[in-house]
């Protein structure tokens, strides 16, 4: 394929995987099947199309973009039907199991944020069973994914994944190893505090009690704001409003079957960017919505005169920074002030930078453990070590039956916190041009227009429209962390 076919193909693809993510999440669809998708696109399946992209890819930044979502696509569609077995069956047994004893008829999700915690410890066992079974068919979609990787030419999983970000991995795994010895006393002493608050030794802090803490503890979010109201206003006072911004398709309300939380999910980009938000009433949800109503604004404004490559193959490194960006308001005193004025917004600002703290050491964490995953030795023998890894990383036990379900692909973990990092600086750029108060600021929505306009394929064109010099530099976002939590040292 030459590469305008291989764009057009790649966009037909893109569009058609948005369409069914949007409509499972929209509550239109029962299921999530992506087998079917891949399937009806089997010319991109073909191993030959591969090798001459590579090649390509050495001089050309389309090709290098077409070749890391070609290459994504593969071993995406190899894995599919196993992927759509495993989410199908979770989805199924653990509602059905749970629906007799409780009579919730929604997501693990929703339970999960409604429930108390001794509920909250059973839908975790009932989870982890059923992982358990199907242990061997994650295996057996890794094992597929392996193949394809080796049959198209590639040494190993982190060297494809060098290959494919443009991103020296190695050193940039290197800063965040780090990133968790340095703010590792801190976390666990801050951490520790909020545990016992909720009722939880951090010695026996499992992964269900961090979801408590942040979703249940933390909330009912009384005093704060509606969390998609709260996002719309932002958006509007900086000049973006959502109904304003062509191709931002909003799915706002509450639905039965919907699923919970909030979403952004591209589809034919740009005619159509999907933003569905399920309201809740929680401290994480004014978070994620925050994130999600800026990553899609900012994929939907993305210019329709951008090459496909630019604008409608969204980097994972540059989504993530997008979403923290906006997902960082909720740390802002200024911005707490102004939309929520009957909480104390220091306590709740220390609040959002220890959560932002676990987000970072839990890509970190699942970054060193993808590292050691595809590595030398058997499958088999990675599920022990990765509760160390992850024990680690987040202070709380997480299960081994989670090793191959909770352990995003294509070293995505490395690449999502590298966006974080590149966010760090974004915010400093928009703090120092246009005050701490940037988000009421017209100009600052004029600012953040001429960076979406340098596309997503890559953090160095974010980089270069916003006068960053190093995007993956990972010491201001540690700085922007101690501002706000404290230095981190020995003694934490």
């Amino acid at each position: 394929m030459e590469l305008t076919e291989l764009s057009e193909a790649l966009q037909g693809l893109a569009a058609d995987l948005g369409a069914a993510r949007a409509a499972y999440l929209a509550g239109r669809a029962e299921t999530l099947r992506l087998g079917p998708v891949y399937g009806a696109h089997g010319a991109l399946m073909r191993a030959e199309l591969v090798g001459p992209l590579r090649e390509a890819a050495a001089d050309a930044p389309e090709a290098r973009a077409l070749l890391d979502a070609l290459v994504r696509a593969q071993l995406a569609g190899a894995q599919a039907p196993v992927r759509d077995k495993v989410a199908y069956t979770l989805d199924k047994e653990i509602i059905r199991s749970l629906e007799d004893k409780w009579f919730f008829a929604d997501s693990e999700r929703r339970i999960g944020i409604e429930a108390n915690r001794k509920q909250r410890k059973l839908v975790d066992q009932s989870r982890r069973r059923v992982l358990a079974r199907l242990e061997v068919d994650l295996a057996e979609a890794e094992q597929r994914a392996h193949t394809v990787m080796v049959d198209r030419g590639f040494a190993g999983h982190l060297a494809m994944c060098t290959e494919l970000s443009g991103v020296d991995l190695t050193a940039f795994l290197t800063d965040a190893d780090g990133l968790l010895e340095d703010s590792g006393p801190r976390y666990r002493k801050l951490l520790g505090e909020a545990l016992r608050e909720a009722g939880v030794h951090p010695d026996d802090a499992r992964y269900h009690d961090l979801l408590y803490l942040f979703a249940g503890t933390f909330g009912p979010a009384r005093g704060l704001p509606e969390p998609a109201e709260a996002a719309g206003a932002t958006l509007e006072a900086l000049g973006l409003a959502p109904a304003d911004t062509p191709g931002l398709l909003a799915d706002l309300g509450h639905r039965e079957g919907k699923r919970p939380g909030a979403h952004w999910v591209a589809e034919r980009v740009p005619e159509g960017v999907h933003l569905i938000v399920h309201p809740e009433a929680t401290w994480v949800a004014l978070v994620e919505a925050l994130a999600a109503f800026g990553a899609a604004t900012a994929l939907a404004r993305t210019p329709a005169s951008l090459p496909f490559f630019r604008r409608g193959l969204p980097d994972v490194a540059v989504a993530a920074c997008w979403e923290a960006v906006f997902a960082s308001l909720a740390g802002s005193p200024e911005w707490l002030r102004a939309h929520a004025p009957k909480v104390d917004a220091g306590p709740q600002a220390r609040r959002f930078h220890l959560w932002w703290l676990y987000r970072v050491r839990l890509l970190a964490g699942l970054a060193r453990f993808a590292r050691f995953l595809h590595g030398p030795g058997e499958l088999a023998d990675k599920a022990d070590p990765f509760e160390h890894y992850l024990h680690e990383a987040v202070g709380a036990r997480i299960e081994r039956d989670n090793f191959l379900f909770l352990t995003p692909p294509f070293m995505d973990a490395a690449l999502a916190l590298k966006g974080h990092c590149l966010a760090a600086q974004v915010l400093a750029v928009l703090e120092g041009r246009f005050g701490p108060a940037w988000f009421g600021a017209p100009e600052a929505g004029a600012f953040l227009t001429g960076c979406w306009a340098a596309g997503w394929d890559g953090l160095a064109s974010v980089a270069a429209a916003c006068d960053i010099d190093e995007p993956g530099d990972i010491w201001p976002l540690t700085e922007r962390l101690e501002g706000v939590l404290g230095e981190f040292t020995d003694e934490g």
